[in-house]
């Protein structure tokens, strides 16, 4: 006797589950295909406000030159290695650990597994400092080794939590049947229990692959050029990539091609460092200084700035403490000696190294205009000289304007940065004497924005870190440049 009913039609069936799950596929392809179809559209139909679903005509220019004038396949590689070794370091602890939890009982077993799930809750800037503590101390430092290590710090917990339950659902007869057979837990585990659990390994192989695929700024970034430029800016800002990370002949001419000059800003550390107690460190800094100078001669940037002295504070997790006479003293020679040693490199190179004061709780080596021109004075090279920027100025004096004058033709870029490193004119430095004061002493660079987004206000978030924009802030962007732009013409400085 038939009781369940009469069994469902095709017909039925498509309506009713094809349809909606094939629905929900293309939903879910949507951006990727909106992405392909970009990809082979031309280039200067890509802005175009008139731009229909499918492209009038097809290109593979794009392709040609991301894979022929940019670092793409190199970039590729680097995430890759450092994807795929995360896996495989993922998977080879995660899997006997959650092999031991599903099988064996013991004290604590509950709590150490809800605490998998409570790691995940924490944002994983919180470990940046100690993380970047445990690299330095191994020397691992700028390594892909030392990403796959940070990487797996959060995705092993859960790929342990995820193949608990795939290997809870595998009955443990099986096991206690091989072992009968004459198989240790582990052989059991290998022989048994992961053949009948490769589809949850697979599956958390995939996870941590994508929670460990990351990129630096490449030449995916290189359409930014040109929108900048739409904007009105002259020249771009980059951090010195690292070895690697960028092509800098292709830089050089995306650069080229949208009309846009450059200026560098460095990244030292406390293992290039010029006023380090430890020698080796002192000579990685004065390297690091001709590297810096060698990019920047490949990109054709005439300035190279930062905190070049190095000993940074909260960002390299090193507190502030009483430093005697002699120490300082060492540490200032240091640092003219290593500026020395660099200047007349910098010089044949055409390119000009900016010493950039910074706030006390990021460095404590120099923090002041004041010690800035003293610097100065003691480097004596026309190669070398200031940035200044009032969000730190902001925190280190009480006349931003008359520090920019004291700095006079030792200035050499200058980072035009709100107190609170918003916007241009949405916090309270006086922009107005600031220009002023530039036209005065007829400062002939650069000026840089450089806004920190701070558009999430919840209680705990890190306002110091880097975050990608959530939004198009083009308009904004804009509205700055004009802003300071007109500043600038009203008060008769170089625009």
């Amino acid at each position: 006797m038939n009781i369940a009913g009469p069994r469902p039609t095709a017909l039925r069936r498509a309506l009713t589950l094809h349809l909606p799950m094939l629905a929900i596929v293309l939903f879910a392809l949507g951006p990727y295909l909106w992405m392909l179809i970009t990809s082979v559209r031309p280039e200067a139909t890509l802005f175009s406000p008139q731009r229909t679903l499918l492209p009038e005509a097809l290109t593979p220019a794009n392709y040609l030159r991301l894979f022929t004038k940019t670092s793409f396949i190199a970039n590729l590689g680097h995430s890759l290695v450092v994807a795929l070794g995360t896996v495989a370091l993922g998977l080879a602890l995660s899997l006997p650990a959650a092999y031991a939890f599903s099988r064996y009982r013991f004290a604590g077993r509950r709590m150490r597994m809800m605490s998998f799930l409570l790691i995940n809750m924490f944002p994983i800037v919180l470990l940046i400092i100690p993380l970047f503590i445990t690299m330095r101390v191994l020397g691992i430092l700028d390594t892909h080794l030392a990403l796959i290590l940070a990487h797996s710090t959060f995705s092993i917990p859960f790929a342990t939590w995820m193949m608990t339950s795939y290997f809870d659902a595998i009955p443990r007869s099986l096991d206690e049947a091989a072992m009968v057979d004459g198989c240790t837990a582990l052989g059991a585990m290998v022989k048994v229990v992961l053949p009948l659990a490769m589809p949850g390994v697979i599956a958390t192989g995939i996870y941590i692959f994508i929670t460990s695929w990351k990129r630096p700024f490449t030449a995916a970034h290189f359409p930014q050029f040109a929108r900048w430029r739409a904007a009105g800016f002259d020249f771009v800002e980059l951090l010195v990539p690292e070895p690697g990370e960028l092509d800098l002949a292709a830089t050089r001419r995306a650069l080229n091609d949208e009309g846009l000059g450059v200026a560098l800003a460095a990244r030292v550390n406390l293992d290039r460092n010029l006023c380090a107690d430890d020698e080796a460190r002192r000579r990685a800094g004065r390297d690091y200084l001709r590297y810096c100078v060698e990019v920047a001669h490949a990109l054709g940037a005439g300035v190279a700035g930062g905190p070049l002295y190095g000993n940074p504070l909260v960002f390299a997790a090193r507190a502030p403490h009483p430093v005697d006479e002699a120490l300082r003293q060492r540490r200032e020679a240091w640092c003219v000696e290593g500026l020395r040693e660099a200047a007349p490199i910098a010089s044949a190179a055409n390119v000009k190294l900016g010493v950039e004061p910074l706030n006390r709780f990021e460095t404590d080596i120099l923090n002041t205009t004041q010690q800035g021109v003293a610097l100065m004075g003691l480097i004596d090279h026309d190669a070398v000289g200031l940035v200044r920027d009032p969000f730190h100025m902001n925190m280190e004096g009480d006349d931003i304007a008359g520090a920019i004058r004291a700095a006079g033709r030792h200035l050499i870029h200058f980072q035009a940065n709100e107190n609170h490193r918003g916007h241009l004119g949405s916090g309270h430095i006086d922009w107005t004497a600031v220009v002023r004061v530039l036209a005065d002493i007829d400062y002939p660079g650069w000026i840089t924005l450089e806004p920190f987004r701070r558009s999430d206000e919840r209680i705990g978030i890190p306002f110091a870190q880097w975050k990608p924009p959530a939004r198009d802030e083009q308009p904004e962007l804009a509205a700055a440049y004009s802003f300071l732009r007109n500043l600038l013409h009203l008060n008769g400085a170089r625009a």
